[in-house]
């Protein structure tokens, strides 16, 4: 967390003060959402901000099988679907998922590269969207019922 620093200016003699990060360790800002529910076929988009992130290298990784999926804006997965957005200057790093599917659903980690690592995880709910026939059809009742859930 910040903390203000005096500082004495040796021509002038006066004291003067900035803002100083306490050695630029990165943090995560927390106010991201981490319970992510999405649609089947829908893109699925998990933010991760990082502040103070300087030289080091944020990366999203799958925990059921601890993949790599993307170390910056490169992807290390054959899974076209998996894509890293970042703007540079801004400290969000997305994760998209393109067609997300129920399987996709678990837990995500974005990750940066300190020593020790620091990570957060994100929980991602892949629903579908169902189709409920009624055999025989039922009179004044429609055939088919759409359901998201």
């Amino acid at each position: 967390r910040p903390f203000l620093l005096p500082v004495l200016n040796i021509i002038s003699g006066e004291v003067q003060s900035y803002w100083e990060q306490p050695f630029a360790q990165p943090y995560f800002d927390n106010s991201t959402k981490r319970e992510i529910t999405a649609t089947v076929g829908q893109s699925a988009l998990l933010h991760c901000r990082v502040r103070n992130l300087g030289d080091r290298a944020v990366s999203w990784i799958r925990k059921r099988d601890l993949h790599i999926l993307t170390v910056g804006i490169l992807t290390y997965t054959n899974d076209q679907r998996f894509q890293s957005l970042h703007t540079e200057g801004s400290d969000e790093w997305t994760l998209r998922i393109t067609s997300p599917q129920p399987r996709d659903s678990g837990t995500y980690e974005c990750q940066v590269s300190t020593e020790p690592k620091i990570s957060q995880a994100f929980r991602l709910n892949v629903v579908g969207k169902y189709i409920i026939f009624l055999y025989p059809p039922l009179p004044r009742w429609p055939l088919v019922f759409y359901l998201n859930g």
